[in-house]
Parts: structure tokens; sequence; C-alpha cells
């Protein structure tokens, strides 16, 4: 029996030992730089979930391993769900990094100056042919209806 109180003991530590070593080496992977080679800008569509989030974010090269950021994920999960947008990962983002910008709801801003004195046509055509915006405005406000501010 005393043998056995040893054993278990000895289990105990090595388990303990070997489970904050487990945790520092996370550590260590989570705030990484990660892989990325250049700024990216990825989609994530509403009601997308973690695991389609984790499959995006692998074609475009931002994450190396899908398990390890959905565990993450659901670890910071206290902190804010992963939101829906358009965002910009900067090269190299680490784990928690891309994370925290999931979480942030700080999505890639798009701007379009709209010159003082186009008709409606004229505005409607540039928001058609901007970049990165989606959809078509097919019907055309009236004309002075648009103000510059």
């Amino acid at each position: 029996m005393d043998r056995l109180k040893k054993f278990l003991s000895v289990l105990f530590i090595c388990t303990l030992i070997g489970g904050v070593a487990v945790i520092a080496n996370l550590s260590n992977i989570i705030k990484a730089p990660g892989i990325l080679q250049q700024d990216i800008l990825v989609r994530i569509l509403p009601g997308t979930s973690g695991t389609a989030i984790a499959d995006t974010l692998m074609q475009a090269g931002v994450i190396q391993n899908k398990i390890t950021f959905l565990i993450y994920a659901r670890f910071k999960q206290s902190e804010g769900s992963l939101k829906a947008g358009e965002y910009l990962f900067p090269k190299n983002v680490s784990l928690a990094k891309t994370v925290e910008i999931l979480q942030s709801g700080r999505t890639f801003v798009r701007s379009v100056t709209i010159p003082e004195g186009l008709t409606s046509l004229q505005i409607i055509a540039l928001l058609n042919s901007a970049e990165g915006l989606q959809g078509t405005i097919e019907k055309i406000p009236p004309q002075g209806s648009l103000l510059p501010e």
C-alpha cells in the first residue's frame, strides 16, 4: 500500500509538471509571431461558426493550427465572441492578436470621397465602382437629395 501511495504521488507530481510545461508552451505558441507573410483582408460573414472561421483563417494563411485557434478562442470567449466583418490582419500576427481582432469588432473601414457638385447619377456611378463595396445601387435618388455632409 505504501508503494502505491508513493507511485501515485510521483505520478501526480509528474502530471502536474507536465501540465505546467504544456501550458507554458501553449502560452509561447499563442503569443509567437504568426506565419502570415503580408497584411491581408479577411471577410467573416454573419452567422459563421467558429470552425468555419478557423477554416477561413487557415486558407488565408493567418493561422497554422485550427485546433489551437479554436481552443484559445473558446478560452477567451468570456471577453467577447468572434464577430463578423472584414478585418485587416497584419503580417506575422500572433494567434492571441488574431482572436483579439475578431473579438474587438474593429472592422476594416473603407471610405469614398464624393466631390461637391456631382449629380446623383455621377454619385451612384462612383459608389457602384468603388473597390471593396458590394451590391449595386439601381434606383437613382432625386437630384439634390444627396448632400455633401
